[in-house]
């Protein structure tokens, strides 16, 4: 059975979620069951209180303190972090999707997510005396297939300010963009929840369910808002032949986030699983709804048509994103790309200018992860060529789990 998941260095989110908050009108007819829910959030306590993700040990601290001198001022220290994480002379942290890591694992293991490198960065920062916090950001959609999941990532990266005013983001994974207007500041113990609920997602890929189940309980045990990991249990108890309570941490899931429409999709899985075929289509139709409102679902389409070689096919999914969001360069810049196989370099220019000028009105839109330091009003621009990698033409998918990474 081919499950969806959400998993965090990216979240991992569903896609279908795209960018936008707009909340899914439907009613699920959902009563918070106090025997289910007791049955979902059935511990007294943190399970893995041991376990910090941020937390330092004596060999980092005794790495950071021979490395940055302790009279640097405070924006030359964050330089110099950045510096000894990614340069070939120091760490060199690589990026890997594998598995999420505590800042200990990321040390030892000189590679992570993005999730794992902000925990190490965090921790680091912290320890210098300086300002660093945990910040969601959501992008274009990036979807995978891993174990027999489809799995949407979200993203994290760090926010932090030095004296003066000035703001400076940390981020890891390259060449991704970050969608403008939806950064959010979280907790350390939200943040927590996400690396709980992103080996309870890593396990699942491994088809290891029962395994998964304890850290995805310890993720809503810690952050009982958090929609990904109700999600992500649901595609547990769906898998495990559990229907009752696959059906309440999805509804519960989309409950505590009426915008997520990962929760409504699997849902209607749910339920053509199990032979409703009036549900299943009911919860489908407001997913088809709320993926036609979704610019990134039609750009995503056009991802999928431009692989193909359906050049004339991605031009017309493009325009629909266009018309829905005109102010993301990545829009225009994947026209571009497309109008240039199709030959018609004057709309390969005319698309050129535009996706600049949208980037030049907001200094935010396009902006990419590439520069892993940077201050928040730094801006670059996609370069004309790439389409991203990972991406599905159809929204009709099997269940979806949600992971940062």
């Amino acid at each position: 059975m081919n499950k969806s998941v959400i998993h965090s260095s990216l979240l991992l989110w569903l896609v279908l979620l795209g960018t936008s908050c707009s909340i899914i009108n439907i009613n699920i007819d959902f009563l918070d069951d106090p025997n289910l829910k007791s049955a979902v959030l059935d511990q007294d306590g943190d399970l893995f209180a041991y376990i910090v993700p941020i937390e330092l040990n004596d060999e980092i601290r005794n790495y950071i303190d021979s490395n940055i001198r302790s009279n640097l001022a405070p924006a030359a220290k964050i330089g110099k972090v950045r510096e000894l994480m990614f340069d070939s002379q120091y760490l060199n942290i690589q990026y890997s999707t594998d598995q999420t890591f505590t800042a200990v694992e990321v040390f030892e293991r000189r590679s992570g997510n993005c999730l794992s490198v902000i925990n190490f960065y965090i921790g680091v920062i912290r320890y210098l005396g300086l300002d660093a916090s945990f910040q969601t950001v959501k992008v274009s959609p990036i979807w995978d297939s891993r174990g027999g999941l489809n799995v949407l990532y979200e993203h994290i990266n760090a926010l932090g300010s030095v004296r003066g005013g000035l703001q400076y983001i940390m981020d890891f994974t390259p060449e991704i963009a970050l969608l403008d207007y939806t950064a959010k500041t979280i907790s350390d113990d939200q943040a927590r929840a996400l690396y709980f609920s992103n080996i309870g997602a890593e396990l699942m890929i491994k088809g290891e369910l029962e395994q998964a189940l304890p850290y995805l309980k310890n993720a809503l045990w810690i952050d009982p808002s958090l929609s990904l990991a109700w999600n992500n249990i649901g595609v547990v108890y769906h898998g495990l032949g559990q229907t009752e309570l696959a059906e309440y941490s999805y509804k519960k899931g989309f409950i505590v986030n009426n915008t997520n429409a990962t929760v409504i999709s699997n849902l209607s899985n749910l339920y053509k699983a199990v032979g409703d075929s009036e549900k299943a289509e009911y919860y489908q139709g407001a997913v088809r709804q709320f993926q036609n409102r979704n610019p990134y679902y039609h750009y995503n389409l056009g991802n999928g048509a431009f692989t193909a070689n359906q050049f004339q096919v991605a031009e017309r999914h493009y325009l629909r994103a266009i018309r829905r969001n005109d102010n993301e360069p990545e829009f225009y810049l994947a026209l571009a790309n497309t109008y240039q196989q199709m030959g018609d370099n004057a709309q390969v220019l005319r698309m050129l200018d535009r996706a600049e000028l949208v980037a030049q009105s907001n200094p935010n839109a396009g902006r990419t992860a590439a520069d892993n330091l940077r201050l928040v009003d730094r801006n670059s621009l996609p370069a004309l060529g790439g389409q991203p990698a990972r991406t599905i033409s159809d929204g009709t998918i099997d269940d979806i789990l949600n992971v940062f990474n």
